[in-house]
């Protein structure tokens, strides 16, 4: 689980810094990541590289279960990299739907690829989100 005080949550200043970073991807689980950031205004950044399916579903999970933060303002999960989303792994941006309606936090996803938009369409809960085509949209939407 990533906190504010880990490594690997870090502070992101500019959307400037999201389109600069290079990623690079495998077909294996090892080359899945999730990195959550807080960027200079409070917007908690999730950005998911790589395949949410059965082998990489427990550490999708648990880097969202820990979110929102207390005193986030919004949260926004980057799809725009994932190749392919499981069912299950669309169950666990439903449940962080869910906690952040709850906290009263707005949250937004960028869905660039098909196969994140696939499964979001063929369940039927693509309406429940605010989708995005990229990190950018999806942090103006969730400032709403």
């Amino acid at each position: 689980m990533t906190s504010p005080q880990s490594p690997d949550h870090r502070r992101v200043e500019s959307c400037k810094e999201l389109e600069n970073t290079s990623y690079s991807g495998g077909h294996d689980s090892a080359a899945f990541s999730v990195t959550v950031a807080t960027t200079a205004t409070g917007c908690e950044l999730v950005t998911v590289l790589g395949e949410i399916d059965a082998a990489t579903l427990a550490e999708f999970g648990s880097e969202l279960a820990a979110l929102p933060h207390r005193g986030a303002y919004a949260v926004v999960v980057d799809l725009a990299r994932v190749r392919y989303c499981s069912c299950a792994g669309a169950r666990e941006l439903l449940d962080l739907r869910d906690r952040a309606e709850h906290a009263g936090v707005p949250l937004a996803l960028a869905v660039e690829t098909h196969a994140v938009r696939r499964v979001l369409d063929v369940l039927g809960v693509a309406p429940l989100f605010t989708l995005r085509r990229n990190a950018r949209a999806a942090l103006t939407a969730a400032a709403g």
